[in-house]
């Protein structure tokens, strides 16, 4: 299966100076990001799904489940032939998804994208990029109206910059603009929009001096701020995240790597008002810890969790911890997820404040596993999503507006599988979305 581009960059003149431990990072990082498989949230408790398959050369293939768990039937989205790399899906108040996809075909990498209605009807393919342009870290945002603002990463004149372009909710395109400014090298954007619009992009900006992450936001009638420094140059950053509230305050984190300590990295944070105005850098992981795979998200509401690999000193494995951040920028205290042999931990908050992480847990047989946070701080018990005897890697998790989580993993058959739990706990039914293993 193609492997998409994986959320991770060194600059150039770091590069040779990472430590052992950040280029570890960077490997497994990889590793994770070769799932290619993204989930959205429906209505009334509904889920849309999207993966790459082998068919006709790898192609798009999208499954949608209703609030009732009936599950629809797979439609194929991008033609035959040309490979797809990497996809992501999203969904607007009506149930309509939109999917955004690359792949590779005449030399070039160019961005596609398509709808698909409630109904099941697909739209035409859509070309996002511009001719002859190659796209890297192609991300996707949906507003509720069916509005939707896609980011990427691609070449112009030599260096790296970061693009966007907006897509009504009827079809039609905007133009492509350039945020990142064209005299240095921007790799690696995330994008979150508001119910309005507004959408808050972050990407990390490399220089000689070392690597930062910048941001700015694109309003709905394509006006664009200025663009905004988040941090200090650093060695090494990676794993940007970014999240906005409704009313457009946005949260981003990333993590520090190379700083000098063998084996550490550090999750920072810091908030953006609607105003522009930069709140302070606040640390995230205490100090000395080592630090890997963070993960970020928010509500509508603002509160925000963030989760993170975490290993003591001279141990061999790594746990979950996580944190939560209210509001008004206060930090609640580190709790921790799961203490078992695992990868990365994916994250997400309803309505309410209450947490779901959901991750892979390493064992005799490889199993995906889910514990929900409420938002007093209580911990749920953890549940096993997956067949315990059928081994499953590469959760993505998602949560409505109701508090339903919803996962999707991989078999090591190269089957999709998913399953829902509701606020109370309810599970559902294990759910077969693609027909082959691949």
């Amino acid at each position: 299966m193609p492997n998409p581009t994986p959320h991770k960059h060194l600059p150039r003149r770091a590069a040779a100076a990472a430590t052992a431990v950040a280029t570890a990072l960077l490997a497994a990082a990889s590793a994770h990001a070769a799932t290619n498989q993204a989930v959205a949230a429906g209505p009334g408790g509904g889920a849309h799904f999207a993966w790459v398959e082998q068919a006709a050369g790898y192609q798009t293939l999208q499954r949608s489940l209703g609030g009732d768990g009936a599950l629809s039937g797979v439609q194929v989205l991008s033609w035959a032939y040309r490979h797809v790399l990497e996809q992501r899906i999203g969904a607007d108040a009506a149930g309509n998804a939109l999917v955004a996809w690359r792949s590779s075909g005449s030399g070039v990498m160019p961005g596609y994208i398509r709808r698909r209605s409630a109904s099941g009807a697909l739209g035409e393919i859509q070309r996002l990029s511009p001719a002859d342009a190659s796209l890297n870290s192609l991300r996707l945002a949906v507003e509720p109206d069916g509005d939707a603002i896609a980011v990427w990463q691609r070449t112009l004149d030599g260096r790296a910059v970061v693009q966007a372009r907006r897509r009504a909710a009827e079809g039609t395109l905007g133009p492509v603009r350039t945020l990142s400014a064209p005299d240095t090298d921007a790799y690696d954007p995330e994008v979150a929009v508001t119910p309005t619009g507004a959408a808050t992009v972050v990407w990390i900006r490399a220089g000689a001096e070392g690597s930062f992450p910048e941001t700015r936001t694109v309003v709905a009638d394509g006006r664009v701020s200025a663009v905004q420094a988040l941090d200090e140059p650093v060695q090494a950053l990676g794993d940007l995240r970014v999240t906005v509230s409704d009313a457009g305050a946005a949260v981003a984190a990333w993590a520090r790597y190379g700083d000098g300590a063998p084996g550490h990295g550090q999750l920072v944070s810091r908030a953006r008002g609607a105003d522009g105005v930069l709140g302070p850098i606040q640390t995230i992981s205490p100090d000395g810890e080592y630090t890997g795979f963070p993960d970020l998200a928010g509500n509508a509401a603002g509160r925000t969790v963030y989760v993170w690999n975490f290993r003591a000193p001279g141990a061999s494995s790594t746990s979950i911890r996580g944190r939560v951040r209210r509001s008004d920028g206060a930090l609640g205290p580190v709790f921790e997820v799961t203490a078992a042999p695992l990868s990365r931990g994916v994250a997400a908050i309803d309505p309410g404040g209450q947490v779901s992480v959901a991750w892979e847990l390493h064992g005799d047989i490889k199993s995906v596993r889910l514990r929900r946070r409420t938002a007093d701080g209580t911990l749920g018990p953890v549940r096993v999503l997956s067949d315990p005897s059928v081994p499953s890697t590469w959760p993505h998790l998602v949560v409505d507006g109701a508090g339903r989580s919803t996962v999707a993993w991989r078999t090591e058959a190269g089957r999709w599988q998913a399953r829902s739990v509701t606020v109370g706990g309810t599970v559902s039914p294990l759910r077969q979305l693609s027909e082959a293993a691949q």
